[in-house]
């Protein structure tokens, strides 16, 4: 598989029929999906160069999203730049790292593999204040 041949438009919505549940490819290669309109919506993809394609979420006719990615062709699947997101914070941690890539069927359909390890600490911070004031206060006396 050449790059080249990657050219094309794609369903955005696939059935995983090893688990019974539907794959969006817009969640895969923005990391953000979009409610489809209608069953026309379409994934298109071009070639900027050996090492960059540009894709495009469509809806029918109008253009939602578009975005060049570089990455490599590689055993015949043009891997995508690995992504890390890194947010060292007091409240929230957070460390991501995201390798996505795409390939051809022989009857020319789209296979993509994911994959997203993602480890993060959350700390809730309750805030709490007291404050107590007492005048002339009186106590019994015991005889």
């Amino acid at each position: 598989t050449n790059i080249i041949s990657l050219a094309g438009r794609y369903e955005v919505s696939a059935k995983d029929t090893l688990r019974e549940k539907k794959a969006s490819l817009s969640w895969d290669i923005f990391d953000k999906g979009y409610n489809p309109k209608s069953n026309h919506d379409f994934i298109e993809i071009e070639i900027q160069s050996s090492r960059q394609i540009k894709v495009s979420y469509w809806d029918s006719i109008t253009l939602i999203k578009s975005k060049v990615f570089k990455g490599r062709l590689k055993k015949g699947y043009f891997n995508f730049k690995r992504r890390y997101l890194i947010i060292p914070a007091i409240v929230t941690n957070l460390y991501r790292n995201r390798a996505f890539r795409i390939g051809l069927l022989p009857d020319k359909s789209l296979i993509t593999d994911y994959n997203q390890v993602s480890l993060g600490t959350f700390y809730v911070i309750l805030p709490y204040l007291d404050r107590k004031k007492e005048y002339a206060v009186e106590f019994k006396r015991i005889e």
